[in-house]
């Protein structure tokens, strides 16, 4: 990877994670098994990305922790896992394909033509769609453009990114946000599998999946799927900037559904909420 790759690498998780931080990496592959470790800051991402990433798939903890001691096989209870060691400032939303097309009977390289072969056919195509329909959906609700990042694969990653909150309820309340936008954008590829936060380790943005050879980069909408596709066979990265926005409203709504989360809260009584800000908002732009 050149000089430039890696400075906009590095400007990248700048954006995601901030220049210092407290998370955690896995790198490895099936065959070769899994180790973890720590890294503090973007510059030893970045190092630990170039040493490790040509060979190894490589996945980071989507929450930053505040304690350097947390351990992922830690038995915590979920409000816990929130107020005492992780930060609470990002939501991941996971689109994922159900079908598996690995099949067990190929060796490495058959399975590697195999999905390239389906991929071209756009068979992650229908995957593509429902995030960006997922990422439209969020838009509306929050007025909060995401962050997203195919996998390499046939899983979709949006990032929520906002200021940091405390909640009373975060695991009750992340229930209601996944649900909210499940209904609102009528989505049903959303994937509750890993909703648990201390199974929360996602692909590490712009890395290389070992099955597919693709890289994990950011996608585009209106962008046209063979150009999307020939872009995740480079490692190269593009000028690239996550916009600063306002979270004003999004923490609003996350705040309410936190205050009622223990009450049975119905998604229709959520979107009441949400039009009566519309109203006020619309009521300010007159």
């Amino acid at each position: 990877m050149t000089t430039k790759n890696m400075e906009h690498l590095k400007e990248v998780y700048d954006q995601l994670y901030g220049p210092t931080f407290n998370m955690k990496l896995t790198k490895g592959t099936s065959s070769t098994g899994f180790r973890t470790t720590t890294v503090h800051n973007t510059q030893k991402l970045v190092e630990f990305y170039e040493k490790n990433g040509k060979t190894n798939n490589i996945y980071i903890s989507f929450y930053n922790y505040n304690n350097q001691s947390i351990d992922h096989d830690k038995l915590v209870s979920n409000d816990k896992f929130y107020g005492e060691y992780a930060i609470f400032d990002r939501i991941l939303i996971r689109v994922k394909n159900k079908l598996d097309f690995i099949i067990d009977e190929l060796d490495e390289v058959l399975n590697f033509i195999h999905i390239r072969q389906l991929i071209h056919e756009k068979f992650i195509e229908n995957l593509i769609k429902d995030t960006l329909t997922v990422q439209k959906t969020i838009e509306e609700i929050f007025h909060i453009k995401p962050v997203i990042f195919y996998t390499g694969l046939n899983e979709c990653l949006i990032f929520i990114l906002f200021d940091e909150i405390k909640l009373d309820n975060p695991y009750l309340t992340l229930n209601y946000i996944y649900k909210l936008i499940e209904n609102n954008s009528k989505v049903t590829t959303i994937n509750y599998e890993n909703m648990d936060p201390l199974t929360q380790n996602i692909r590490l943005p712009h890395s290389k999946n070992i099955t597919s050879r693709l890289y994990a980069h950011e996608l585009k909408e209106n962008e046209d799927y063979t150009e999307t596709i020939n872009k995740m066979k480079s490692p190269n990265i593009t000028d690239y900037t996550i916009p600063k926005q306002d979270s004003t409203r999004i923490i609003e709504i996350i705040k309410y559904i936190d205050q009622n989360a223990d009450k049975k809260l119905r998604i229709a009584r959520i979107n009441k909420f949400i039009d009566s800000l519309n109203e006020k908002n619309n009521e300010k732009n007159e």
